[in-house]
């Protein structure tokens, strides 16, 4: 395991206080982006390295697709990608996300087409 100044590589990204991932844990995060964003403390490790990085509102905008994806309520899943659109996708979004900014009329279509 990659280490710096003496302590894992990881642990440089954990929150203060939060439950120290155990190694096998870690090697399952190896394995699979999926397996990562599964464990809720691959999360917290990835969430903070996204923060430095400047970059959260990334994994926020793909946890909230894959949230929506879940849904079955039909209601839910309007309100769900209303609510994806304004907070990632619209122009006058505070996190609009980059990879939006050059798209066309069919923005709304990347999370709902899902």
């Amino acid at each position: 395991m990659m280490e710096v100044e003496g302590l894992p590589f990881y642990s440089l990204y954990l929150p203060p206080h939060s439950a120290k991932p155990s190694p096998e844990e870690i090697r399952l995060w190896s394995q699979s982006f999926d397996k990562l964003m599964r464990n809720p403390a691959g999360r917290n490790v990835f969430r903070e390295f996204l923060r430095t990085e400047y970059s959260e509102e990334n994994m926020l905008f793909w946890l909230a697709c894959e949230d929506l994806k879940q849904e079955a309520n039909g209601s839910a899943v309007q309100e769900k990608a209303y609510s994806i659109y304004e907070n990632y996708i619209s122009i006058f979004s505070p996190k609009e996300r980059a990879m939006f900014k050059a798209a066309t009329s069919k923005k709304f279509e990347i999370c709902t087409s899902v």
